[in-house]
């Protein structure tokens, strides 16, 4: 588990394919990490935790759901954003790797 998973809980490494890498490739800026695998991510492990009753299933699924897939909602819920959070120069943004531009805010 530990040599797949971003420190956010993020899972895939690899934006192709929405796939999985090797072992400790966690690239950021072509990760997809995406809000939906985020989703995944919280509800397999919630269901290994019933299974298995291990807290550690319980400690991947809240730092998931607080950092992968709580900020891919908006602040009044009506809206969903699937994009990766990234990090670049230091300042926050989404990555598209269809976008033209991928360029945080200033």
């Amino acid at each position: 588990m530990g040599k797949k998973l971003y420190i956010t809980g993020g899972i895939g490494s690899k934006h192709e394919g929405e796939a999985f890498g090797k072992n400790y490739e966690l690239p950021n800026l072509t990760a997809y990490n995406e809000t939906c695998a985020a989703v995944a991510n919280v509800f397999w492990n919630f269901r290994l935790f019933l299974l298995h009753g291990e807290a550690k299933y319980i400690v991947v699924l809240e730092r998931t759901l607080y950092n992968g897939l709580i900020v891919g909602v908006s602040q009044v819920g009506a809206c969903f954003y699937g994009g990766s959070p990234g990090c670049r120069y230091g300042a926050a943004f989404f990555y598209d790797a269809d976008a033209e531009n991928n360029q945080p805010d200033d």
